[in-house]
């Protein structure tokens, strides 16, 4: 349980970041996804007495919204120990609730690339917005896929397009798959 705990609070921690922090550094090659502009990238580590999870973040801002891929990266003590896929998808999820301040909408169990994941959609009232986040376990590594956007149709299309353009380039052999 306490490896989910902290999982939520770097969790929040980096979908606010992507949502509302100014990043500055160069481009990952682990991922493909189409952005709708030139992006920034942060990273971040966090300590934990299973050891470091690394939260890399690349995002784009627009006047519409923030397009970001989250991704984390376990330590290999932490992935070994993680018997329930879902119950760390659904504390990442708590997380994201939280660092956006916002409220669940709907939540859907799907298959990415042959991994468990989940599909969130949050609103975000104090901000006018909706966040859908597309999160997915790959061996030892989390990935994020956001799009913090307003209602309007043509914002909710760009994110949709964002969300189901991203493509792994790298994969992890990894612990917890299974």
């Amino acid at each position: 349980m306490r490896v989910h705990t902290t999982l939520a609070a770097i969790a929040a921690l980096a979908v606010s970041t992507a949502a509302f922090a100014s990043p500055a550094a160069p481009h990952s090659k682990r991922f493909h996804a189409d952005f709708p502009g030139h992006t920034t990238t942060t990273s971040r580590t966090a300590s934990t007495t299973m050891g470091s999870i690394s939260v890399r973040t690349e995002s784009y801002r627009a006047r519409s919204g923030v397009y970001a891929v989250i991704t984390y990266t376990l330590p290999d003590s932490m992935a070994r120990i993680i018997t329930g896929k879902q119950g760390l998808l659904r504390s990442l999820r708590l997380g994201a609730v939280s660092g956006l301040n916002g409220k669940v909408v709907s939540d859907t169990k799907v298959t990415i690339f042959g991994n468990p994941g989940r599909i969130i959609r949050i609103a975000v009232p104090n901000r006018g917005m909706t966040a859908t986040i597309k999160t997915f376990i790959d061996g030892n590594r989390v990935y994020q896929i956001t799009v913090i956007h307003r209602a309007d149709r043509g914002s909710m299309v760009a994110a949709a397009n964002f969300l189901n353009s991203f493509k792994m380039t790298t994969r992890v052999v990894g612990l917890t798959r299974g």
